[in-house]
């Protein structure tokens, strides 16, 4: 497949180009409501400027062509060969800026995702993440409070995120907590581009640590691809060491998690499959593997919501944090912690200008799949 990033890290410029057609047909649009009101107040006092409904404006112009000159009509077909020709293209993947930081995603004109700094977090986070079918897979707790049947334990967990929680004894997976402890992902700059069949974007940031000085830069570049039965999402994250050695140590508490809504919970009847065809969350908690899938009910579409750690990632097979309360997290270390003791640590140590890299997917699919089918999958994205 052709990569989107062709024109990588000058993408912006197709982003901007979007945005400047949108921009122009909001404008076009109010200047013609401009003329319309003036026309309107001088003939026609019980003529309303026309809104974006195309039968209103069918309506209007018939009444229009009684009411205005030639000149003024002309002007209007102008304006509408204008605003026709600048309509927003809703097909494909498309990028919505709507903040330094925040990038709304489309599939086909359904919102896929948004990217942006979770209220009172200490790093940038994907939500709301929704089905094929429009539903959201998420828990909306902690940015969305309030909802039925929400728990609000570890308000850490924020629907779709990367964070670890063991950098040189600093803790970036939990939040909020002591900030002599506690570190910060202070997102930096976001880069996208469109696409009909695949978009993309790279978001950066720095980790932060207590004292204020940049331990890691983060690179994430994130893929989005545009299936009919199926939401696909491939993230390569590139963790880079500034001006001083770090070490990840072992923990459970990482890396790439997501927390999902209650339906989707193993506890309330969801069940998980790993690749090596251990199923529920007593066999699949801290084993190694290549995916790990759930599947489970969103209102009334039946879901399979996989992870696949691709082996370029470090430490391929990850473990997994697969726990019954609705958390999917997959870890490239804490090996001791997973088995409790038995194995040694797995952490890792970068020296300055030193990198890591983690890759994996997220395919969020409409209907229960079969491990053959999820085999299949993992081994589609691998070719990829």
């Amino acid at each position: 497949m052709e990569d989107p990033f062709h024109k990588r890290y000058a993408s912006e410029d197709e982003v901007s180009n979007f945005h400047l057609m949108e921009e122009t047909d909001s404008l076009l649009r109010w200047a013609l409501n401009v003329l319309i009101s003036i026309s309107c107040s001088l003939e026609a006092k019980n003529l309303e400027p026309l809104n974006s409904g195309s039968i209103t404006y069918i309506i209007k112009l018939e009444l229009l062509m009684n009411r205005t000159n030639i000149t003024f009509i002309a002007l209007f077909v102008v304006m509408m060969v204008f605003i026709f020709n600048c309509a927003e293209d809703t097909s494909g993947v498309k990028f919505i800026r709507e903040g330094q930081h925040t990038v709304k995603i489309l599939i086909d004109g359904q919102h896929l995702t948004t990217y942006s700094l979770s209220p009172d977090s200490e790093k940038a986070v994907f939500f709301p993440l929704n089905s094929p079918g429009g539903n959201m897979i998420n828990r909306g707790f902690p940015i969305v409070k309030g909802v039925p049947d929400e728990s609000q334990d570890h308000p850490h967990h924020q629907s779709f995120w990367f964070t670890y929680g063991d950098v040189n004894g600093v803790d970036f997976w939990n939040e909020p907590g002591d900030p002599k402890r506690n570190g910060k992902i202070v997102p930096t700059k976001v880069k996208c581009t469109d696409g009909k069949k695949v978009g993309g974007m790279v978001a950066y940031a720095d980790w932060v640590m207590p004292e204020g000085w940049v331990a890691l830069k983060e690179e994430k570049e994130v893929f989005v691809y545009n299936m009919s039965d199926y939401r696909a999402m491939d993230f390569t994250i590139k963790l880079t060491a500034q001006d001083s050695v770090i070490q990840f140590g072992d923990t459970k508490e990482g890396m790439f998690g997501l927390r999902v809504t209650p339906t989707l919970k193993v506890d309330n009847g969801a069940q998980y499959l790993n690749s090596d065809s251990l199923v529920g969350k007593e066999q699949c908690w801290g084993k190694r593997a290549a995916w790990l899938a759930l599947t489970g009910p969103v209102k009334d579409e039946i879901l399979t919501i996989a992870i696949f750690n691709h082996p370029e990632s470090i430490n391929f097979p990850c473990f997994w944090h697969a726990r019954g309360y609705g958390l999917t997290a997959a870890n490239p270390f804490g090996r001791k912690a997973y088995t409790k003791g038995a194995e040694e640590p797995l952490g890792h140590v970068l020296e300055p200008g030193e990198s890591i890299t983690f890759k994996a997917r997220l395919m969020i699919q409409s209907g229960a799949m079969t491990k053959d089918q999820l085999d299949q999958a993992f081994k589609e994205y691998q070719e990829m």
